[in-house]
């Protein structure tokens, strides 16, 4: 696998982003943080096998593995974890995927009256082969998680 460039807070802001999602959900911030601060988050991702390669409690320094349909496989490092504010964020250390030289996310779970909001960001720093399929990636990516993550946690009360 190919070294990923280390990247922080910064690079949240600075980078291409290849994904902002925001979705507002049925259930409550607080559940919908612990899903996904949890060991078993986002084994209902279609795909998606996460195993996490540092104990518990995690925070920042916790590392994870990541198989993506199987064919993409990444190694995470968490660079920020802030359990009062529901938010987290890492950068991919190693990595298969040929078009990228950094990749980053940034997960921000808000409360909502009785739901909630979770503000998704991927951001990359692409090689210059890469620019175009992102862009053409971002509409299904964010369509397909949206689905899944209103699946899973519910759509707000109207």
């Amino acid at each position: 696998m190919a070294q990923g460039k280390e990247v922080g807070e910064d690079f949240l802001r600075s980078g291409t982003k290849l994904l902002h999602l925001i979705v507002r959900l049925g259930a409550s911030a607080d559940e919908v943080w612990a899903d996904l601060s949890s060991p078993t988050g986002f084994d209902y991702v279609p795909g998606l096998q996460v195993r996490w390669t540092s104990p518990e409690p995690f925070g920042v320094g916790s590392t994870r593995s990541v198989s993506i349909g199987g064919v993409a496989k990444v190694d995470e490092r968490y660079f920020l974890w802030d359990n009062a504010a529901r938010r987290k964020a890492f950068y991919v250390e190693r990595f298969n995927l040929p078009g990228l030289r950094a990749l980053a996310e940034d997960y921000h779970v808000t409360a909502d009256g009785s739901g909630s909001v979770f503000t998704w960001k991927i951001v990359v720093e692409p090689k210059p082969h890469f620019k175009l399929l992102g862009v053409l990636a971002r509409p299904v990516l964010g369509a397909a998680f949206k689905r899944v993550f209103v699946k899973r946690f519910g759509a707000p009360a109207r």
